[in-house]
């Protein structure tokens, strides 16, 4: 249970471990505590109280409120059902499947650049240089568009991946890229050579539209800085 102990990171490393919606909880709730108070904080709030103190059942009822709530953030759905997962609650099949969102690594000599695009549309990205970058979707339709492409074009991952039994791995290697999905299930994600990757079949799709939604996210001028 040191899942619900760990402190939260800051900095570059913060803004990459909250995009897989994996994190532990401290790293999840807000600071504010009035923030805690609102939907779906208040209910990871009390799933962290009620693990900690041994009632596992009610724990996985008030993740399970978080699932059912609509029009959340998808980062919310994935960290509900890793916390589940965690205790022991595997979602059915037709819902391990359901996918919130793809991130996308590649490694360079000057560190990675690291891109996700959720479900809702949004999208968030981090350069190797410090650019960073958040896009909403919803009010922003064509980067709305690429980041639901970028999805669909990752799906492959679904079927030829089982998911990946933890926590999301460290950044790859120099010289390599990954694409990771992110489902109710867990992660799905392949890995290879940045430039095999970009020239495989199955691969070159998503790393194509990565690109593009790249160019468009640094190109917008109503495209902010990211915020956690």
């Amino acid at each position: 249970m040191l899942e619900w102990f760990k402190k939260p990171r800051q900095g570059r490393e913060h803004f990459r471990e909250a995009l897989f919606g994996d994190v532990p909880v401290p790293d999840w709730l807000p600071d504010d505590k009035a923030a805690v108070e609102q939907e779906p904080w208040k209910s990871f709030a009390a799933a962290r109280h009620e693990a900690v103190t041994g009632n596992k059942a009610a724990a996985c009822d008030a993740l399970e409120r978080i699932d059912g709530m609509p029009g959340l953030d998808p980062r919310h759905y994935l960290q509900a059902w890793h916390f589940l997962r965690l205790l022991g609650r595997k979602p059915p099949d037709a819902l391990a499947a359901r996918v919130y969102g793809v991130v996308v690594e590649i490694a360079t000599n000057r560190g990675y650049d690291v891109l996700a695009a959720y479900s809702n549309g949004s999208a968030r990205f981090l350069s190797a240089g410090g650019t960073e970058r958040t896009s909403a979707g919803s009010d922003q339709a064509e980067l709305y568009g690429a980041a639901l492409a970028l999805l669909q074009a990752s799906h492959w991952l679904l079927e030829k991946v089982d998911a990946y039994p933890g926590k999301h791995p460290a950044p790859p290697p120099e010289g390599e890229a990954r694409l990771s999905l992110l489902t109710a299930g867990g992660i799905h994600f392949g890995q290879g050579k940045h430039e095999e990757m970009k020239a495989s079949p199955l691969a070159k799709p998503a790393m194509e539209q990565a690109a593009a939604l790249v160019k468009l996210l640094c190109e917008s001028t109503d495209v902010p800085k990211a915020a956690s």
